[in-house]
């Protein structure tokens, strides 16, 4: 009895584990690429699927954490704000997602030293 009470728990744990490394994936894949490479993450492993987790290129899980808080952290923020607020942003209700995962369209991303030094 106690064997098969085992087997169930360690079954029911594997399965909250892949449901939760699905979920993360599916969070993951809708970072663009370069913030994909800031936190170290292969979006080829990505593309893969679970059974490539950790998906990682150099073991960083804390910063993959970081990067789904701050998301979450952003929407919600803007989530908190009147219509009237998000209007003056230029971002609708509806849009408050993408704009978090892909900035405001017609605003110019911003740009970091490289590009500055390939342009001299």
């Amino acid at each position: 009895m106690s064997t098969s009470n085992n087997r169930f728990q360690q079954f029911s744990s594997n399965v909250g584990l892949y449901l939760t490394r699905r979920r993360d994936r599916k969070l993951l894949l809708q970072l663009d690429d370069r913030t994909l490479a800031d936190i170290n993450i292969s979006r080829e492993l990505l593309d893969t699927g679970v059974k490539a987790w950790p998906w990682r290129i150099d073991g960083d899980d804390h910063a993959v954490r970081l990067a789904a808080t701050r998301v979450k952290t952003a929407v919600r923020e803007l989530e908190s704000y009147s219509d009237v607020e998000l209007a003056d942003l230029g971002i609708s209700r509806g849009a408050i997602k993408d704009a978090v995962m892909n900035g405001r369209p017609g605003i110019d991303q911003p740009v970091n030293d490289n590009d500055y030094a390939k342009a001299a």
